[in-house]
Protein backbone atom coordinates (compact mmCIF):
# COMPACT_ATOMS: atom_id res chain seq x y z
CA UNK A 1 0.00 0.00 0.00
CA UNK A 2 2.84 2.29 0.99
CA UNK A 3 4.71 1.86 -2.62
CA UNK A 4 1.61 2.50 -4.63
CA UNK A 5 0.82 5.61 -2.41
CA UNK A 6 4.03 7.21 -2.63
CA UNK A 7 5.01 5.56 -6.08
CA UNK A 8 6.49 8.17 -8.54
CA UNK A 9 6.35 8.87 -12.78
CA UNK A 10 9.16 6.59 -13.56
CA UNK A 11 7.21 3.71 -12.23
CA UNK A 12 3.89 4.76 -14.22
CA UNK A 13 5.93 5.17 -17.48
CA UNK A 14 7.51 1.65 -17.08
CA UNK A 15 4.48 0.44 -16.49
CA UNK A 16 2.77 1.96 -19.77
CA UNK A 17 5.34 1.53 -21.71
CA UNK A 18 4.67 -2.38 -21.08
CA UNK A 19 1.81 -1.82 -23.69
CA UNK A 20 3.45 -0.79 -26.65
CA UNK A 21 6.70 -1.86 -26.59
CA UNK A 22 9.17 -1.53 -29.46
CA UNK A 23 12.56 -3.18 -27.56
CA UNK A 24 12.42 -6.90 -28.56
CA UNK A 25 13.14 -9.86 -26.30
CA UNK A 26 16.50 -10.72 -27.97
CA UNK A 27 18.62 -8.29 -29.29
CA UNK A 28 21.88 -9.14 -30.05
CA UNK A 29 23.61 -5.00 -29.96
CA UNK A 30 22.81 -3.71 -26.72
CA UNK A 31 23.03 -0.05 -28.01
CA UNK A 32 20.03 -1.07 -29.45
CA UNK A 33 17.64 -1.92 -27.57
CA UNK A 34 19.11 1.39 -25.32
CA UNK A 35 18.15 3.50 -28.24
CA UNK A 36 14.92 1.29 -28.55
CA UNK A 37 14.40 2.33 -24.82
CA UNK A 38 14.90 5.84 -25.02
CA UNK A 39 12.65 6.53 -28.26
CA UNK A 40 9.66 4.42 -25.82
CA UNK A 41 10.62 7.02 -23.34
CA UNK A 42 10.43 9.98 -25.79
CA UNK A 43 7.34 9.22 -27.12
CA UNK A 44 5.59 8.43 -23.50
CA UNK A 45 6.79 12.07 -22.91
CA UNK A 46 5.76 13.64 -25.54
CA UNK A 47 1.99 11.72 -25.39
CA UNK A 48 2.05 13.05 -21.13
CA UNK A 49 2.43 16.87 -22.96
CA UNK A 50 -0.33 15.85 -25.37
CA UNK A 51 -2.73 14.53 -23.14
CA UNK A 52 -2.28 18.32 -20.98
CA UNK A 53 -3.59 19.80 -23.92
CA UNK A 54 -6.24 17.09 -24.77
CA UNK A 55 -7.26 15.07 -21.93
CA UNK A 56 -9.59 12.58 -23.66
CA UNK A 57 -6.82 11.02 -25.96
CA UNK A 58 -5.25 7.59 -25.05
CA UNK A 59 -2.05 6.66 -25.84
CA UNK A 60 -2.52 3.83 -28.55
CA UNK A 61 -4.56 7.00 -30.81
CA UNK A 62 -1.75 8.90 -29.94
CA UNK A 63 0.80 7.16 -31.46
CA UNK A 64 -1.78 6.12 -34.67
CA UNK A 65 -1.64 9.31 -34.67
CA UNK A 66 2.07 10.21 -34.63
CA UNK A 67 2.82 7.23 -36.76
CA UNK A 68 0.53 8.95 -39.69
CA UNK A 69 1.60 12.44 -39.35
CA UNK A 70 5.47 10.70 -39.36
CA UNK A 71 4.46 8.99 -42.57
CA UNK A 72 2.90 11.90 -43.94
CA UNK A 73 6.12 14.50 -43.78
CA UNK A 74 8.65 11.87 -44.65
CA UNK A 75 7.44 9.10 -47.12
CA UNK A 76 8.97 9.62 -50.29
CA UNK A 77 8.42 7.38 -53.37
CA UNK A 78 11.42 6.07 -54.93
CA UNK A 79 11.97 6.05 -58.42
CA UNK A 80 12.23 2.66 -59.62
CA UNK A 81 14.84 1.80 -62.29
CA UNK A 82 14.13 1.03 -65.78
CA UNK A 83 15.26 -2.80 -65.58
CA UNK A 84 13.50 -3.52 -62.63
CA UNK A 85 9.95 -1.47 -63.77
CA UNK A 86 9.98 -3.28 -67.15
CA UNK A 87 10.12 -6.85 -65.43
CA UNK A 88 7.52 -5.98 -62.44
CA UNK A 89 5.35 -4.28 -64.52
CA UNK A 90 2.02 -6.08 -65.18
CA UNK A 91 1.32 -4.72 -68.77
CA UNK A 92 -0.12 -6.99 -71.27
CA UNK A 93 3.00 -6.86 -73.88
CA UNK A 94 4.69 -8.70 -71.25
CA UNK A 95 2.44 -11.30 -70.66
CA UNK A 96 2.26 -11.89 -74.25
CA UNK A 97 5.26 -11.44 -75.33
CA UNK A 98 7.74 -14.47 -76.01
CA UNK A 99 10.49 -14.57 -73.69
CA UNK A 100 13.31 -17.52 -75.07
CA UNK A 101 16.17 -18.45 -73.12
CA UNK A 102 19.23 -17.22 -74.70
CA UNK A 103 22.98 -17.39 -73.97
CA UNK A 104 24.50 -14.59 -72.11
CA UNK A 105 26.45 -12.31 -74.41
CA UNK A 106 30.35 -12.38 -73.84
CA UNK A 107 32.76 -9.94 -72.70
CA UNK A 108 36.32 -8.90 -73.43
CA UNK A 109 36.98 -9.66 -69.45
CA UNK A 110 34.65 -13.06 -70.01
CA UNK A 111 34.44 -15.65 -72.69
CA UNK A 112 31.79 -17.58 -70.62
CA UNK A 113 30.31 -14.46 -68.97
CA UNK A 114 27.40 -15.02 -66.18
CA UNK A 115 24.67 -12.96 -64.49
CA UNK A 116 22.90 -13.73 -61.10
CA UNK A 117 19.54 -15.56 -61.88
CA UNK A 118 16.78 -13.30 -60.25
CA UNK A 119 14.42 -15.57 -59.02
CA UNK A 120 16.78 -17.10 -57.47
CA UNK A 121 17.99 -13.88 -55.86
CA UNK A 122 14.94 -13.09 -54.35
CA UNK A 123 14.84 -16.57 -52.72
CA UNK A 124 18.16 -15.71 -50.98
CA UNK A 125 20.24 -18.10 -52.82
CA UNK A 126 22.96 -17.10 -54.57
CA UNK A 127 23.46 -19.29 -58.36
CA UNK A 128 24.98 -17.57 -61.43
CA UNK A 129 23.60 -18.47 -64.85
CA UNK A 130 24.53 -18.33 -67.86
CA UNK A 131 21.26 -17.57 -69.81
CA UNK A 132 19.28 -14.73 -69.90
CA UNK A 133 15.91 -13.35 -71.11
CA UNK A 134 16.85 -10.79 -74.03
CA UNK A 135 13.14 -9.30 -73.62
CA UNK A 136 13.01 -8.73 -70.09
CA UNK A 137 17.49 -8.38 -69.87
CA UNK A 138 17.05 -10.59 -66.65
CA UNK A 139 19.13 -13.80 -65.85
CA UNK A 140 17.59 -16.71 -65.22
CA UNK A 141 18.44 -20.45 -64.70
CA UNK A 142 16.68 -22.46 -67.36
CA UNK A 143 15.23 -24.79 -65.02
CA UNK A 144 12.94 -24.05 -62.75
CA UNK A 145 13.12 -20.24 -63.17
CA UNK A 146 12.47 -19.47 -66.42
CA UNK A 147 9.37 -21.21 -66.46
CA UNK A 148 8.43 -19.22 -62.95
Amino acid sequence: MDYNLTMGGVDRADQALVCYPTTRKRQKRYYITIFRHLLDMAIWNAFILRKKQLPNIDNYDFRMDLVERIIEKFHVIAPRSAKRQKLQSDCPLRLTARHFPDLVPSTSAKKNASRKCIVCSKSKIRRETRYQCNECDVGLCVQPCFRK
